[in-house]
């Protein structure tokens, strides 16, 4: 039902077109000057809905207040336009140039606000600012216009002017490499937003090339410009009114939904800190705390100075998680050439295990590389009671994987499958459950892959695979 209701759209759509510009074309034939102000009308109407809309958009959207209040003085030059154009006597003592002058500021001023817009995106500027910038460059241009200064543009009994025809193919440059801006910002922009203006632009263009080749302000050529100019500011309605009308802005632009994105998962982070700093930090540092008590009392028993410093020592390894997942949910992990051979002999250096690694390889990692390791020679001499580890770093295609594998006691399917869950933890030896869940989201923001798997006969081999240095 909805694929015929969307075909039966279509298809009015193009009977009302169609309709329309065989309208205008029968109205052309009447009276042109009538042709010519209903499109000039049109196209003012919709860049004044333009204006109103940017004009009463949130601060943080000054895209769309710049692009509104552009187009509010292409509006009041089009205006201008309209009236002066051959035939309607408004403007006694002038000819068709100042009709053509006055398009052609019009179109200057449209062409660079649509390619300084994307520019200004990010910055909170106040509407006075842009009013002031606009009516300074307004007040100067038709002053220009009207003391004689600016160049012809037209010139009765012989046509277009060199600088009218040559304007218009820069014109028509700036708005290409307008296109080529809101390409390399499109993440910013809704594409529906981005398929009309590109549209829009590529018609106008269009009409900039048809308008280079009329002799009479009434021709053919002229008719098919102002056509092509028809569509565009249709488009331009579709890309800027519509989309704001049916869809909200926070649609229109994905910047809001990334910042709505990075708030959850600040919160995410807030949340986990709060958890580690809450629970597992307090709950050491209570242990510290009532182990020291105890030893002050006892006969100096040196184990327990020892259970306080592993205390404190797993308070430390706590706050550095905590810090990783802070760069990590900020997305601010720094990612540089690492050697894995050399971090892996730093985080066995005080180990009791017997080690041995075979291999070596740079990959595109950070410093909580170290941590990762770490926390996994430290689960297998914790939980899985192993006396050896045996780790071998191999080149794996575009990959660098590190196979860490221990010898104990195995951990069991469907354990394996949840201990990179938050919060997951198993055994007798319960540790916070944020061990391996930070491993995992660390080795994910530098691009890699973390898994166990298990280790035949006995024990698990936990596989890291980084993305490898490649070489220059």
């Amino acid at each position: 039902m909805s694929e015929r209701n969307e075909r039966m759209g279509t298809l009015v759509f193009i009977v009302v077109s169609a309709s329309v510009m065989i309208g205008l074309y029968l109205i052309s034939f009447y009276s042109y000057l009538l042709f010519h102000s209903i499109i000039e009308l049109f196209a003012i109407i919709v860049a004044s809905a333009v204006f109103v809309i940017g004009w009463n958009s949130r601060e943080e959207y000054s895209f769309f207040r710049f692009i509104g209040i552009a187009y509010l003085f292409i509006a009041s030059i089009d205006v201008l336009h309209t009236l002066s154009y051959s035939g309607t006597g408004i403007f006694p003592g002038f000819d068709a140039n100042l009709p053509t002058q006055l398009w052609m500021l019009a179109r200057y001023i449209e062409a660079g606000s649509l390619l300084v817009a994307p520019f200004v995106m990010k910055k909170r500027v106040r509407r006075r600012i842009f009013v002031i910038g606009y009516l300074i460059l307004f007040g100067l241009l038709l002053t220009t216009i009207f003391a004689g200064v600016f160049p012809d543009a037209y010139v009765v009994g012989e046509g277009l002017t060199l600088f009218k025809i040559a304007s218009e193919f820069v014109i028509s440059g700036i708005l290409i490499i307008a296109v080529y801006v809101y390409h390399q910002k499109r993440k910013s922009f809704d594409p529906m937003v981005l398929k009309h203006l590109y549209a829009a632009i590529a018609i106008s263009i269009a009409a900039e090339m048809a308008f280079t080749l009329y002799v009479d302000p009434y021709g053919l050529a002229n008719m098919i410009g102002h056509y092509l100019r028809f569509v565009s500011y249709y488009l331009i309605y579709k890309a800027f009114v519509e989309s704001s009308l049916i869809r909200p802005f926070d649609v229109m632009f994905r910047n809001l939904k990334a910042s709505e994105k990075s708030l959850i998962a600040a919160n995410e982070s807030l949340e986990l800190t709060n958890k580690i700093v809450r629970h597992d930090i307090l709950h050491e540092l209570s242990a510290v705390t009532l182990t020291l008590e105890i030893f002050e009392q006892s006969n100096k028993e040196d184990y327990l100075l020892t259970q306080a410093l592993e205390s404190i020592e797993r308070c430390t390894d706590l706050i550095d998680c905590a810090r990783q997942m802070s760069l990590i949910y900020k997305g601010k992990v720094e990612i540089f050439p690492t050697d894995v051979r050399e971090t892996l002999l730093r985080v066995i250096g005080g180990s009791n295990l017997e080690i041995t690694i075979d291999g070596d390889g740079m990959v595109m990692a950070g410093a909580g590389l170290f941590s990762v390791f770490r926390n996994i020679v430290l689960n297998a001499e914790t939980h899985c009671k192993t006396n050896r580890l045996e780790i071998t770093v191999r080149s794996e295609g575009d990959n660098i994987e590190t196979r860490i594998s221990d010898f104990g006691s195995g951990i069991a399917k469907e354990i394996r499958e949840k201990i990179f869950e938050e919060g997951f933890t198993a055994g007798e030896s319960r540790g916070s459950g944020l061990g391996l869940f930070i491993a995992r989201k660390v080795i994910e923001s530098y691009g890699g892959k973390i898994s166990a798997e298990p280790n035949e006969p006995s024990g698990t081999t936990f596989v890291v695979s980084l993305p490898r240095v490649k070489k220059t």
